[in-house]
């Protein structure tokens, strides 16, 4: 799913929260022409890390799984920052 929003976009970062039983896939994806900028394995850590979870990947792909969606409002205003936007 992240891949085809990627090839939509053609340039930028999606991130995308589900929604688990007792734990919240995370998954991050940048597109490589600004993976070099924007890695997200850190943006990862950082979205779910607010959600009380963890993760890792690669500067283009990275995973990870968090219990607190109830969170996901903080974390998104996380990678807001992180991004400058």
């Amino acid at each position: 799913m992240t891949d085809h929003l990627k090839n939509k976009i053609q340039k930028g970062i999606v991130i995308v929260v589900g929604q688990g039983n007792g734990s919240h896939p995370v998954i991050v994806s940048v597109s490589k022409d600004i993976s070099g900028e924007y890695s997200a394995g850190n943006i990862l850590k950082e979205v779910a890390g607010v959600m009380g979870g963890k993760g890792g990947g690669r500067p283009d792909f990275a995973q990870g799984a968090a219990p607190d969606r109830t969170k996901i409002e903080a974390a998104f205003k996380k990678v807001q920052e992180l991004l400058g936007i």
